[in-house]
């Protein structure tokens, strides 16, 4: 094999090293799109099942004759408040993750235009799979002052 063939082989392996490097090129932006699918697919599947494993505390109410009732709900990191001023279903907005302890309390009776007294019942647990639908307030008949003058109507209440 003289010059000739060599400058030949030469030739024919600039060429498939062109051809090569065209086909990396081509090939590069297929394969930087196939890997951003792919993180986004993860951070999806991630987001899914994150937010799959988080649930409502929701309950309902009776008795309610006045305003003012502030229920509170603690989950070792936050603490909601809630204001429910009328019998019925009342639910939460703080997303609570599956096996968290969890309590809700009363940080405020009602007291417009009298004074209620209320309990909870079921107002706390770990946090299972579909939430909690059972958080029970019940609240007595307001507080009769029968031996106190109400000065305003002049009268007895």
């Amino acid at each position: 094999m003289g010059i000739m063939g060599t400058y030949s082989n030469l030739e024919n392996n600039m060429k498939i090293r062109n051809q090569k490097n065209q086909l990396i090129f081509l090939l590069l932006p297929i394969l930087m799109l196939l890997v951003s699918l792919s993180v986004m697919a993860e951070d999806l599947i991630f987001q899914n099942s994150f937010e799959d494993n988080r649930e409502l505390v929701k309950g309902s109410a009776s008795g309610i004759s006045s305003s003012g009732l502030i229920l509170k709900l603690f989950n070792g990191f936050d603490t909601e408040f809630l204001p429910v001023n009328s019998n019925g279903v009342f639910s939460f907005s703080s997303l609570i993750e599956i096996d968290t302890t969890w309590s809700a309390g009363i940080n405020a009776y009602p007291n417009d235009p009298e004074i209620q007294t209320c309990q909870l019942t079921n107002s706390s647990g770990v946090m299972a799979q579909g939430g909690v639908n059972n958080l029970l307030v019940s609240c007595d008949a307001p507080v009769s002052k029968w031996n106190e003058m109400n000065w305003d109507s002049a009268s007895w209440n």
